[in-house]
């Protein structure tokens, strides 16, 4: 029969037989061995008392001591509470310098009996790191990318704990075929990221939680993305704020300070032709200022390993220009602008839930995206690099990355260049998308699914796009489909991943959306080289 591989476990507290009472242990004093490593011998090293009977017991010096008295919540001269033991095992493991965080109680050499002395042996992790990426993506229209980035990390860079981490990486796009230009895309960018373990505020104090350490986050990128015979994108990103974790399973980001600004040069004949024909597409490649706030909260039972079934949930929420908007008294019949640069003024929150199902050896993931958009104020549309995108080897597979809507839309690739007829114009305000797998092993590291996917993107109220918009009565009818199979060779630490869907219900161009089941053909090359999609990638979709 099917066990569930669970016991009861019952505890009974025997009283001592030569007393009426347990010792109740007084906590005397600590010590903390910050360079502790088993190879080595702790003999020789010198003390450095910070105070309330806690010594530190270090030769090479690393860490600055203050930072031990912030994490240990222990008194030395209180009786010894095994909760504010774990608590402070668990902040000096959150604070991510010690891979092993070892406690021990002994008793006193003061000859007291109910005396101990705690001895914390903390092993660190390397200080500094250097790691290198390299990756390789396909999509439809023969589509080759590869991209590669390199990443430096010094985890203690003030000596309090901190992490400096800075990042480049590029990227670019080929498409093969006659008269195609060799790089159709490139995308080059830098990121500089320093996080304190502690909060930081300027004007008031907040109480730490006693079991997770907060962190201060400062976040600055810059990226330059060039679209062969189009455009140069140049996006300048800071940002400041918090991240901390309310439990195991609960995580938030609070972004006060997020300022972004984005400018389009070198746009050739044939983009600012297609803009002239595309008031909306012409709105959100203005240059401009994102100046606003940023918040997240993270729900994930997936560390849980007791758990069969697992879930996951995101919600991010963004707005901006509405500080500006005050401040310079802007409203939609009075746009205005800082620094030269119109700020953009929008709210968007999007919702993103995960739910798998463990079956034996096999498991089922399934993923609900909903999301949407506005733009009021100051802006006439949300920033381009802001609107939702739909497809792609992470999406709905079964249609190229952003090619897909807005509802009803359909590019006409009559008297277009191949480039021309994939440039990203399919964006919108609001996004749906559901999404389920059925992932089952093959043998040894090949393993095999089979996937659903639906969805599509909407715009709300365009007056150039009206089959674009949302529409609660239409929106049912324009939701595109897709299923395929997928191949994955899974190495625990390194997964490749190669999926081929095709789509079952898609936009046409005079006939809006309709089935294709009866147009299935896997015998004919034509319908093959038509509708199949093969989307590379690394590690798992959702």
């Amino acid at each position: 029969s099917h066990m569930n591989n669970t016991v009861d476990i019952y505890t009974n507290v025997l009283t001592p037989s030569d007393s009426t009472t347990h010792t109740r242990f007084i906590l005397d004093s600590i010590r903390i061995y910050p360079n502790h490593s088993q190879k080595k011998s702790n003999t020789k090293l010198t003390p450095h008392p910070i105070g309330n009977k806690t010594t530190i017991y270090e030769n090479e010096y690393y860490l600055k001591h203050n930072v031990f008295d912030r994490l240990i919540l222990e008194d030395p001269n209180g009786y010894y509470n095994r909760s504010l033991e774990l608590k402070t095992i668990n902040r000096l493991q959150n604070l991510g310098l010690f891979k092993i965080v070892n406690v021990v109680n002994e008793h006193s050499t003061n000859g007291e009996k109910s005396h101990i002395t705690q001895s914390i042996y903390l092993t660190p992790i390397k200080m500094q790191n250097v790691s290198a990426e390299f990756e390789i993506n396909n999509r439809s229209g023969n589509f080759l990318g590869t991209g590669a980035s390199a990443k430096y990390q010094h985890n203690n860079i003030f000596h309090h704990g901190e992490t400096l981490t800075l990042s480049l990486g590029a990227s670019v796009e080929t498409q093969f075929g006659d008269g195609l230009s060799l790089i159709n895309s490139s995308d080059l960018s830098a990121q500089a990221d320093i996080s304190f373990p502690r909060l930081i505020t300027p004007f008031f104090k907040i109480k730490e939680q006693a079991r997770y350490i907060p962190r201060t986050v400062i976040t600055s990128s810059f990226t330059i993305q060039r679209r062969t015979e189009f455009y140069k994108l140049q996006s300048l990103n800071a940002r400041f704020g918090y991240i901390w974790r309310q439990s195991d399973t609960k995580l938030h980001e609070f972004y006060p300070i997020n300022i972004n600004e984005v400018q389009v040069s070198e746009k050739t004949p044939a983009f600012l032709e297609i803009l002239n024909d595309d008031l909306r597409l012409a709105r959100s490649f203005d240059d401009f200022l994102i100046a606003g706030l940023q918040y997240s909260f993270t729900f994930s039972n997936q560390v849980r390993r007791t758990k069969k079934n697992n879930q996951y949930f995101k919600f991010d929420f963004e707005t901006s220009g509405n500080l500006l908007s005050l401040i310079t008294g802007a409203n939609a019949n009075n746009p205005q602008e800082i620094v030269g640069l119109k700020f953009a003024q929008f709210v968007k929150a999007t919702f993103d839930y995960r739910k798998y199902f463990v079956l034996n050896k096999t498991d089922i993931a399934t993923r609900a995206i909903l999301g949407f958009g506005g733009a009021y104020g100051n802006s006439e549309e949300i920033p381009f690099i802001k609107q939702y995108i739909i497809g792609g080897s992470n999406s709905l597979r079964a249609f190229r990355l952003r090619g897909l809507g807005p509802g009803n839309f359909i590019t006409d690739t009559i008297g277009l260049t191949d480039i021309e007829s994939q440039f990203i114009d399919q964006t919108g305000d609001l996004k749906l998308e559901l999404n389920v797998e059925y992932r089952f092993p093959v043998f040894n590291y090949l393993k095999s699914a089979v996937f659903l996917d639906a969805g599509n993107i909407w715009l709300l109220n365009s007056v150039e796009k009206p089959e674009g918009n949302f529409s609660f009565s239409e929106f049912y009818k324009q939701i595109g489909l897709g299923t395929g199979i997928g191949l994955r060779l899974d190495f625990d630490f390194f997964l490749l991943r190669l999926d081929i869907a095709f789509p079952l219900r898609g936009p046409t161009l005079n006939d809006g959306f309709t089935w294709r089941l009866s147009d299935i053909n896997l015998l004919s090359s034509r319908w093959r080289s038509e509708n199949l999609r093969y989307n590379l990638g690394i590690g798992y979709p959702f």
